[in-house]
């Protein structure tokens, strides 16, 4: 109880809304102690069973087949803006419409999908596009349908971590990621002591066993807490679809875009420098997303919030909220500048002496976290009340620019892995900028045309 009140005097408001909140930071941090803790675990597992090669070779493909979520056309997204819209309003049965329509449309599109990919896998090059040896061929062609066939089946299992975060309860989804991830350590080293390296069975692992937990979970939930707002073929309506799809559309370029910025360069080091590096740039991503992953404790519960706020006018909320995480943010600086004095320590205690990773790599990485963590600030403010052109039109410009830029600071000015990540980095101080002025703009009423929208 402490804690919740340190919280509460840290946000200086006494809100039924900031209460939900603080209750959300609390668990949440419980949960992501753990989390982390088995993340930092198994990198160094994968590294083991498959080796550096073939742990290379898992990263880059997950990556890229990652690339297909954008075809989810970003319902899921414009499912948590209208689901939190309508509890706001106490309509439960638009927020149960809301929720069985996006089901159903996207079973029909994934479906779809997974039937032209399935045709469509066996001609694909996959150990050139990954720079391999053709020996590779065969097992990357099972890899791959393996992947996107899990994919396929996430995309719908996964709207039930939608809803919570939609109903302000992120702490539940994290816990539920938890359980997961949990049950993927434990299978990994069941694979570690009864299998030689396979990357079809890590694919059946890693994949598969989250997907099964989210379902348990969705299935218990629905039939008790969420029995009202449950998916049911009774609330399919088909005409709602624009609803989401108006919103959707535009969060489907942003994530495409963010799919670009992020899951291409494992591609373009393995193409660059060969799927070995890959792991190298994984390991700094991965220690320095801990400070991420905290950050975020923080900061996922608001994307809705603001949702709600926004829609009644709560400014000075939204104000004093936005304020506080300035401060917050402050607090990652000082956690990016510690974690980066003290990397090459961490490193050889992580995973050994097996990999050398250079101090620039590691300062290019905060440099990016610092900037990431700044950015989200504004960007869940600007989610949750739905005024995403602006991003869109962002989200186009790096998906132009983001791939050559890479290559020219990775290659031509010989900046190495790090140049990748500063690359992603330059695009987003600009994401920065212009997010920042239209926050100003709209929370001083002096926003118009397309700085609200």
């Amino acid at each position: 109880m402490n804690i919740l009140n340190k919280i509460f005097s840290f946000f200086n408001i006494n809100h039924k809304r900031t209460e939900k909140i603080a209750k959300n930071i609390i668990a949440s941090s419980m949960i992501k102690v753990i989390d982390i803790a088995i993340g930092i675990l198994i990198v160094p597992l994968l590294l083991f069973y498959l080796g550096q090669k073939e742990y290379g070779i898992w990263l880059t493909m997950t990556s890229v087949i990652s690339w297909f979520s954008f075809m989810n056309f970003g319902l899921g997204n414009g499912l948590r803006n209208k689901f939190a819209l309508s509890l706001a309003d106490g309509n439960k049965k638009m927020a149960r419409t809301y929720l069985s329509t996006t089901y159903a449309i996207l079973i029909i599109i994934m479906s779809s999908l997974f039937i032209i990919f399935s045709f469509s896998n066996s001609y694909i090059p996959w150990h050139l596009i990954l720079n391999v040896e053709d020996y590779f061929a065969s097992e990357l062609n099972i890899l791959a349908f393996l992947i996107f066939g899990f994919l396929s089946l996430k995309f719908v299992i996964d709207l039930f971590l939608v809803l919570l975060v939609a109903d302000q309860r992120p702490a539940i989804r994290d816990l539920v990621n938890l359980v997961g991830k949990f049950f993927v350590f434990i299978f990994i080293l069941i694979l570690i002591q009864n299998t030689d390296n396979s990357l079809t069975y890590l694919a059946i692992v890693y994949n598969g066993l989250p997907i099964l937990v989210v379902l348990l979970f969705s299935v218990y939930f629905y039939m008790t807490k969420y029995k009202e707002l449950s998916p049911s073929y009774k609330f399919i309506e088909f005409k709602y679809v624009k609803d989401l799809l108006l919103l959707g559309w535009k969060f489907f370029i942003i994530q495409f875009s963010v799919i670009i910025l992020f899951m291409t360069d494992n591609l373009i080091i393995s193409q660059l420098f060969g799927p070995e590096y890959v792991v190298n740039y994984q390991i700094v991503q991965k220690y320095y997303s801990i400070t991420l992953m905290v950050f975020l404790i923080f900061v996922s519960p608001m994307w809705s919030a603001y949702t709600e706020a926004y829609h009644n006018k709560d400014f000075n909320w939204i104000k004093k909220i936005i304020k506080k995480q300035h401060s917050l943010w402050l607090a990652v600086c000082a956690m990016v500048l510690l974690m980066t004095f003290f990397s090459n320590h961490v490193y050889s205690l992580w995973i050994g002496n097996k990999i050398d990773i250079s101090i620039i790599l590691s300062i290019s990485w905060g440099l990016f976290v610092l900037l990431k963590s700044y950015n989200i600030i504004y960007t869940n403010f600007l989610n949750g009340i739905g005024a995403v052109k602006i991003q869109m039109y962002l989200a186009i410009l790096s998906i132009l620019i983001n791939i050559p830029l890479s290559i020219f600071f990775a290659k031509t000015l010989e900046l190495g892995l790090s140049g990748v990540i500063l690359a992603t980095g330059l695009i987003m101080l600009i994401y920065i900028i212009i997010k920042r002025i239209q926050y100003n703009k709209i929370i001083s009423g002096k926003a118009v045309g397309i700085w609200c929208e």
